[in-house]
């Protein structure tokens, strides 16, 4: 590209500020980084609908497969419009450019934003049959302790296996091993070689069954266990229940605020992405915005139950639409106007 690089153009000073930006990215905590992998995928598929992926894809203007920091930065600052700081985009960067040599793969960036917990499963099982390609489940228990710290399952894959992997992306696999074990700090060699061994099957977001499944996944790493759709189903009356419930309370509180225009009160809220409610606005609505008490995890089933396609997004109007069948909870609406030192029980009442 003409002028890239060249002593005083202003791509030059870009380059310099690279460095600082990466020592800066290593630090970045792995809640944030979900935090943008997840507005990533969610302002990709609103663009690009269920073939999301095609749009990283087409940013690959010379066919290389690869793209650099710059083009990575264009398409997340002009295509999907992200804003905030570079050195949270310089951290997902950091985290696919395992072989530091400046450019991501394509495939491996549409791998990592799917799911990034099955990648790292497949980037660890790959690199352990390819250290020990006659039995590394053998060689993982002869020459590994029985449980290992984190420390030891860092030098492990360091190490033992070679990879080159971004801190975060090791601490969430240790992460998630770790809850799942429930020893605290330590997880299990036994735990570990389940875990690379774990089936990942494709989920049909389309079909209904399918879409109650990953509703369940309640460590949000994109992954259901098959084991447990059982007894996911077997409580369905239970959450259809809990839904109706739920949404005549927020339908209750709507209308303590706005009365008969309760929809505008939903309709009014400043949002990351106009139209559209992550998980964490959505939480903050219902909690603070509405003053309800219920249990999160109500919360927490009607925004799976809105997000239609599992890209952490539900529609305002959706919302609205969910809500809009449901009687007035004159429950909730007396909660939220008990709240209110301008407010008497009697115009509570008037909301019945």
């Amino acid at each position: 590209v003409p002028g890239r690089g060249r002593p005083g153009s202003a791509c030059a000073s870009k380059l310099a500020a690279t460095p600082m930006l990466t020592a800066r990215a290593a630090r970045v905590p792995l809640d944030m980084v979900e935090k943008v992998r997840t507005r990533m995928k969610a302002a990709a598929y609103s663009l690009g609908g269920r073939s999301w992926a095609e749009l990283f894809r087409r940013q690959d203007k010379d066919g290389s497969g690869r793209l650099d920091w710059f083009e990575f930065r264009q398409m997340c600052r002009r295509v999907l419009k992200l804003m905030g700081e570079d050195v949270h985009l310089m951290a997902i960067f950091q985290v696919i450019n395992t072989d530091n040599s400046g450019e991501i793969s394509v495939e491996e960036l549409v791998a990592f934003i799917t799911d990034p917990l099955q990648r790292m499963r497949q980037r660890l099982k790959s690199a352990a049959k390819e250290r020990c390609p006659d039995g590394w489940e053998r060689f993982f228990k002869e020459q590994l302790n029985a449980t290992l710290d984190y420390s030891e399952f860092r030098c492990m894959c360091r190490m033992l296996l070679r990879l080159n992997e971004a801190e975060v992306q090791l601490r969430a696999v240790f992460s998630h091993l770790d809850a799942s074990n429930g020893e605290g700090e330590e997880i299990c060699i036994e735990d570990l070689i389940n875990f690379l061994n774990e089936p990942s099957p494709l989920i049909n977001i389309q079909a209904p069954t399918a879409r109650e499944a990953f509703h369940d996944d309640h460590d949000d790493d994109g992954d259901v266990e098959v084991s447990r759709q059982t007894d996911m189903y077997s409580g369905m009356q239970d959450r259809s229940g809990l839904l109706e419930r739920t949404r005549s309370r927020m339908k209750g509180a709507a209308y303590g605020l706005c009365g008969e225009a309760w929809p505008r009160y939903f309709r009014d809220q400043i949002t990351a992405m106009p139209g559209q409610l992550d998980y964490r606005e959505f939480i903050n609505l219902c909690q603070y915005g509405l003053r309800l008490s219920d249990d999160p995890e109500h919360f927490r089933l009607v925004f799976l139950h809105l997000d239609h396609e599992g890209v952490g997004l539900a529609s305002v109007e959706d919302v609205v639409d969910f809500v809009a069948p449901a009687p007035v909870c004159v429950e909730s609406c007396m909660e939220l106007l008990g709240q209110a030192t301008w407010c008497q029980k009697p115009r509570c009442q008037s909301a019945r």
